[in-house]
């Protein structure tokens, strides 16, 4: 039981951290376009 709630809990964080890579990698992505718009 408890070995079923920690692959949960572990799940879950990777999908968090999943998330904030791809959340990281737009914002990124949204800051070049605004630089080469300045350009």
């Amino acid at each position: 039981e408890s070995s079923s709630k920690k692959l949960k809990t572990a799940k879950k964080q990777f999908e968090l951290s999943q998330a904030h890579k791809i959340a990281k990698e737009k914002l990124v992505d949204s800051v070049a376009s605004v630089l080469k718009s300045l350009r």
